[in-house]
């Protein structure tokens, strides 16, 4: 199967948080939401950004840039 891979740039610091897998790009914007809520952070700081993709039969990873 092949996932999305992901990872969430903190505006004010001005960089990337670690990259994480998900299953399609609702299944991404859920978790970052539940993770805002849960940390309680502003959202407008954050933005989550798709960066590419990985194969979890053949070990591809792309990238989407």
């Amino acid at each position: 199967m092949v996932f999305e891979l992901y990872t969430i740039k903190d505006l004010i610091a001005e960089e990337y948080g670690p990259i994480f897998q998900a299953k399609n790009k609702a299944v991404a914007e859920r978790n970052f939401a539940n993770l805002v809520k849960n940390q309680d952070l502003n959202q407008e700081e954050f933005f989550l950004e798709q960066i590419g993709t990985f194969d979890n039969i053949s070990g591809v990873i792309d990238s989407t840039s």
